[in-house]
């Protein structure tokens, strides 16, 4: 196989280490330096989806309280939504915090969460 990709004057290596990595990478998120830029921005994206979606809930909760009327079923409900929002999203930042404690033991420093 290899004497026939240089017989169509390509280059061949059958040398593992010949192997190179592209400095850069064009995806449909943008071009990327290292693999972990595509995961970092993976992560970001992430991190404002989950960030939008709890302040949605949190709204929604306060949204409930204010229109209770009194009532404890319904103050119970938005109390329990604006907690349950606020503990997911604490949820997400700290696994957010172990990926990047994970990723400084193994010297991945292409992986950072920008806040």
């Amino acid at each position: 196989m290899v004497e026939l990709i240089k017989q169509l004057g390509l280059q061949a290596s059958t040398s593992v280490s010949d192997i190179t990595v592209p400095p850069e990478v064009e995806t449909g998120f943008g071009k990327f330096n290292t693999t972990g830029g595509f995961f970092q921005s993976i992560l970001n994206i992430a991190l404002a989806a989950a960030a939008f979606v709890a302040v949605i809930l949190v709204v929604k909760g306060g949204f409930q309280l204010t229109m209770s009327g009194g009532n404890p079923q319904k103050i119970k409900e938005g109390k329990d939504q604006i907690v349950n929002a606020l503990t997911g999203l604490f949820l997400i930042a700290a696994a957010i915090f172990v990926i990047k404690v994970v990723a400084t033991l193994v010297k991945e420093s292409g992986i950072s969460i920008n806040p």
